[in-house]
């Protein structure tokens, strides 16, 4: 919290024990974020389709492969043409290469589960977002949601009970706020939900213009051996072809900048947010 200069009218954190089972009464930290807000998806969506109005047009169809033509790109189904454009912007999580082998990010696949409990007279009076090995909203219709679980290898997406367990304990074991304490158990399940989440292998979000892969392996094969006298061309982009993926379990966080730094170069103008974050 000092690192970043958060006061505790935003941040509180916690690293008292409190594993009440741990004979070795490991400490653990516990954020709270106190003026934090709660995103409804749903209301989110629809109130941005509103914001655009007639500039937001639906096309119900499978995008199967890209191609570049002159002045722009096409969407195919098959042999099919769905749309076509000057400006393509990929924004289809984990199938951002499933399009005919020009797009090619080291992006994987993430099953994450998230269950809702019943609000009890106790826990009603929770008023924040806290934070830890797990997170905890507070009541939203009279529901708290509990998250989240981050699982490679398993593609399923029936619930699964011992990720529900999982949740569980791990509520009991890292969330210390003295509302939350002892407040949920087992018999206040009341349901869950599996989501994929697309990840980059380090975790940040994939953004911006595509670039061309085959000037990159032809220009800069060889700059691996470390040769400082030989000059290299710019890189080298496919224009007008852009992508917004692997935004993880934060896409809320990012997405937004995300769109705004597209938007910058897209126009060519300044970015809109500070260089080491683009980089």
């Amino acid at each position: 919290m000092n690192r970043f200069q958060f006061n505790e009218d935003v941040l509180s954190i916690s690293d008292r024990s409190i594993n009440k089972n741990d004979v070795d009464h490991k400490e653990k930290v516990a954020v709270e974020i106190k003026k934090a807000g709660v995103v409804i998806p749903a209301i989110l969506c629809e109130t941005i389709k509103a914001e655009c109005g007639d500039k937001l047009i639906f096309k119900q169809a499978t995008v199967e492969r890209i191609k570049p033509v002159d002045g722009g790109w096409q969407c195919l189904a098959g042999c099919q043409l769905i749309d076509e454009s000057e400006t393509l912007i990929v924004a289809n999580g984990v199938s951002l290469n499933a399009l005919g082998g020009l797009i090619n990010f080291p992006v994987e696949k993430t099953r994450g589960q998230v269950i809702s409990l019943r609000a009890n007279t106790l826990s009603q009076a929770m008023v924040s977002t806290i934070n830890s090995e797990v997170y905890l909203t507070p009541s939203i219709n009279n529901l708290h949601y509990l998250g989240a679980t981050y699982t490679r290898g398993n593609e399923g997406s029936a619930i699964d009970t011992d990720d529900t367990a999982w949740l569980l304990k791990k509520l009991a074991d890292n969330i210390t706020n003295e509302v939350v304490d002892d407040a949920f158990g087992q018999l206040d399940y009341v349901d869950a939900w599996v989501g994929f989440r697309a990840m980059s292998k380090d975790r940040v979000p994939i953004v911006g213009v595509v670039p061309d892969a085959d000037f990159y392996n032809t220009e800069y094969g060889d700059i691996r051996h470390g040769d400082v006298i030989k000059s290299y061309l710019p890189a080298q982009y496919m224009k007008g072809l852009y992508v917004t993926s692997a935004h993880g379990s934060r896409g809320f966080t990012t997405s937004f900048v995300s769109s705004a730094s597209i938007d910058s170069q897209i126009q060519g103008d300044p970015a809109h947010v500070a260089k080491s974050i683009v980089d």
